[in-house]
Order: structure tokens, then C-alpha cells, then sequence
């Protein structure tokens, strides 16, 4: 079996409020992999979360690791969040631990 990339080991959830308690949900993806925003999966179904923040999720040493993303402003989210991925999918190569955006 051949080893995933960090592209595909590496997720993006939203910290969003449902029923007076916040937790993490994982986005939703539309066929073609871009990130339909705003929507996340809640007991398998898309519900549209305007409140929240994104946050990247990986594993390290079997230990799951979350890094909050800053969002400026709205538009932001859209060209901020798929570029960090991107970044990290292009360090696949190399065997580092500490990835300079998130150390």
C-alpha cells in the first residue's frame, strides 16, 4: 500500500455551535474535491454554519494535532485555506517534522 501524501493526511474542519455547545465538524468537499464553504457534515448530512472557525487537523507520533487558520475577512477563507494546503502537500518530498507555518 502505497504511503498517502500529506495533501491527503491532512483535513480541514470548522469549530462551529450546534444546539448551545461548539464542536468540530469536517467540511464539505463538492465532487470535484474543491471546499464548498461554510457547509460542514453534521451526522452525515451538509448544514450551512456561517459562525466558526477553520482549522487544519493532521497526525503526528499517532497524536492528532489541530492548527486554528486566521481569517482576515470573509473573501479571505476562500484563497488563504487551499493555498496552506498546498503548501503542506508540496513539503511531501521532503522528511521534516516541523513545517515552517506551523511551528
Amino acid at each position: 500500500m502505497a504511503t498517502k501524501t500529506y495533501a491527503e493526511r491532512v483535513n480541514i474542519i470548522k469549530y462551529v455551535k450546534l444546539a448551545d455547545r461548539w464542536r468540530f465538524a469536517p467540511v464539505v468537499k463538492r465532487p470535484n474535491g474543491n471546499i464548498h464553504w461554510d457547509y460542514v457534515l453534521i451526522d452525515g448530512t451538509a448544514q450551512q454554519h456561517l459562525e466558526g472557525k477553520y482549522f487544519i487537523e493532521w497526525r503526528e507520533d499517532g497524536a492528532r494535532r489541530r492548527k486554528s487558520v486566521m481569517l482576515e475577512r470573509a473573501g479571505s477563507r476562500r484563497s488563504r485555506l487551499p493555498s496552506l494546503a498546498g503548501r503542506w502537500s508540496s513539503h511531501a518530498g521532503r522528511r521534516t517534522r516541523a513545517w515552517r507555518g506551523f511551528a
